[in-house]
This record gives C-alpha cells, structure tokens and sequence, in this order.
C-alpha cells in the first residue's frame, strides 16, 4: 500500500498539469489542495501503522476526484472508470468488516449510476474530442492495469496462505504421527 500512496500522490500531480492544460481551474485546486496532500497524508498515516484511516482517505479522495472531474468535463473522459477501481477497492481493506465493505460498494456504486444519469455531459467545461479521446484511454489503460495488479495481489496472496496452511497441517500430521 506505500507504493500505491506514492502512485496515487504522483498521479494526482501530473493531473494537475493535465487540468491545467484544460483549463479546469477548479480541479487544478482540487488536486494542489486536497488530492496530492491526501495521498501524502496517506503515505505517512500508514508508516505510522494507522492503515484503516489511511486506506479510507485515499478511497474518500478518490471518490471524490471522479465525482468532480465527471461533474466539470462529462462522462467522456472516463474518470468514472476509476470508480470501478474503487468497488474493488471496497473489498481490498482487510481491516474492514464486511457490513463496511459493502456499505462502501454501495456508495461507489450509487455515485456511479448518479453521475451517469445527472451528470454525464459536463456542467461547466467541454473538453476537444482529441483530449476526451486521450483521457478515456489513459483512465482505461491505467483502471485496467490498477485492477490486474490487484487481482494479481488476490491471487499471491491467497496462494501464500494456501501453502503455509498446508506446511501448517504437513508439520502437524508429522508430529501427530511421532506422538
């Protein structure tokens, strides 16, 4: 997770510049402001070992960036894609009882279904069909990749804990076996 702080503080930076070139000054705030700081915080929270605040203000400032973004430029720059990021962020906490984790699909689910139907062309900027082109593909490309490194994490680590459950039950069923 300290890597994904880093990431998420220095992806939040170079947007900075993305929505400075757009011309949404309200977002170039957003993330000089809120956003970089946040992932910042993050990072620090959880060296100190207070992961679940930590891990929840990533997932809040993420939630909140897409809300803003697809409110300022519309849908078709694919910031609402990062929220899909999120449902699987939702179940990636394991500190969190479940009734929490859906409580959080919940709300990132809603906000996605809310954003499409309210506010899928933008309220206040129109972006060139070239730069709604290039974000779409950047967020896809990028939610896709955040999403197989998640899955990939699942995955290892549930085959690190299938292989000591069973050095586990070996060792035992040896010393059953000497006793």
């Amino acid at each position: 997770t300290q890597v994904a702080y880093i990431i998420g503080a220095l992806g939040h930076a170079l947007l900075i510049f993305r929505f400075k070139e757009w011309q949404v000054v309200e977002m170039v705030w957003f993330n000089s402001l809120f956003s970089v700081p946040a992932f910042a915080l993050a990072f620090f929270l959880n060296r100190k070992g207070w992961h679940s605040i930590a891990f929840t203000l990533a997932f809040t400032e993420l939630l909140l960036h897409q809300i803003f973004s697809v409110y300022f430029v519309g849908w078709e720059a694919g910031f609402q894609l990062w929220l899909i990021y999120l449902i699987g962020l939702s179940f990636f906490n394991a500190n969190w009882k479940r009734s929490v984790r859906i409580f959080f699909f919940t709300i990132v689910f809603s906000t996605y279904i809310i954003l499409y139907l309210f506010f899928k062309t933008p309220e206040i900027y129109i972006l060139s069909q070239s730069q709604y082109k290039l974000q779409y593909v950047s967020s896809s490309f990028a939610v896709l990749l955040l999403l197989a490194l998640l899955i990939n994490y699942y995955v290892r680590t549930a085959d690190r804990a299938e292989k000591d459950l069973k050095s586990a039950n070996l060792e035992l069923y040896e010393k059953n076996v000497q006793i």
